[in-house]
């Protein structure tokens, strides 16, 4: 079984650093039919929809929404209200995080259809890692509350 993704990007005011976190999702190893990507800016004054456009224009599973600044719980909770995810795992990637290429080929391998899984970031300064924190990155399965299972799987 492939499991499909939805990831969701808050953003504000992040135009001198998104970049990276689209492209890390852009590039990775997976297939791209089984992801959504959702940015959802919440209300930005700088050019970050100018730096997302090109990829709204060469990818449709590339989602832009505008909403009024609130804060980036605002975000999530506006997507769930929405209903803007459709997907088996649901993973919250900040404006200024990046996902490794086989994030999500990883997943698909471990998770065994848990309800959770987590796995470990790393901080690095574009030469060496700086700091290694174990658990940060959660996909979290979309109907988890439905459910209600306490089943985690990890990653690393």
């Amino acid at each position: 079984m492939s499991y499909s993704f939805s990831i969701i990007t808050p953003a504000y005011n992040s135009a001198s650093y998104i970049k990276k976190a689209i492209d890390s999702i852009v590039n990775c190893n997976y297939d791209k039919s089984k992801l959504e990507y959702i940015i959802i800016d919440d209300g930005s004054t700088d050019n970050t929809f100018e730096v997302i456009k090109p990829y709204l224009e060469k990818y449709q599973w590339i989602k832009y929404i505008k909403k009024t600044n609130g804060n980036w719980g605002s975000v999530i909770n506006y997507a769930i209200s929405n209903k803007l995810v459709h997907n088996d795992y649901v993973l919250i990637c900040d404006s200024d995080d990046v996902i490794l290429p086989n994030a999500f080929s990883e997943v698909n391998k471990k998770c065994h259809n848990a309800d959770m899984v987590y796995g470990s970031f790393y901080l690095w300064n574009g030469k060496k890692i700086k700091i290694y924190c174990s658990p940060f990155l959660w996909f979290f399965r979309r109907n988890i509350i439905k459910n209600n299972k306490k089943v985690f799987s990890p990653i690393n």
